[in-house]
């Protein structure tokens, strides 16, 4: 059985949805995107292909490269490609940006609308790798190795 819902809110508010779906103890796995409309949320019981769930490299250039980049967002990519394989709380991402909870679920909008609108925009596909922490009670993010490869460091210090 497949069941693929969309939830808008706070990382809260979804964790909070997911949890109360009937059989929410088979979800195997949980994706965010972050479109025009905010955070959304879909869950499956099948595991995506790895090699399949996120960006290709030629598409995370594409988004990389498209237009510049802001200062705050330059930041954040930066933490997460110096900290890897770690993953960085939603707290820590928000201080490299420089920006509290609105300011950066903005930025990360507008990060959404800009890969949207990139050429070889798939749907399927993450650009970040998020997971939720029950006990933090918050979002963990990390680049995939195909961001990891489109990004060179050395054009955003």
């Amino acid at each position: 059985m497949h069941l693929q819902i969309r939830v808008e809110g706070t990382a809260t508010e979804i964790s909070n949805v997911l949890r109360a779906l009937p059989g929410a103890a088979t979800v195997q796995t949980a994706a965010v995107e972050l479109t025009d409309a905010g955070v959304q949320a879909a869950t499956s019981s099948e595991t995506p292909e790895p090699e399949s769930r996120y960006v290709t490299t030629r598409h995370a250039r594409r988004v990389l490269k498209r237009l510049p980049l802001s200062k705050p967002m330059k930041n954040v990519l930066i933490v997460l490609y110096k900290a890897y394989p770690d993953w960085l709380s939603q707290a820590t991402l928000q201080d490299a940006a420089g920006y509290g909870s609105p300011q950066y679920a903005g930025m990360m909008g507008a990060f959404g609308r800009r890969r949207a609108k990139t050429e070889g925009y798939d749907s399927e596909t993450e650009f970040f790798e998020w997971k939720w922490d029950d006990d933090e009670r918050t979002w963990y993010c990390r680049l995939p190795d195909t961001v990891r490869e489109a990004l060179t460091l050395e054009e955003f210090i």
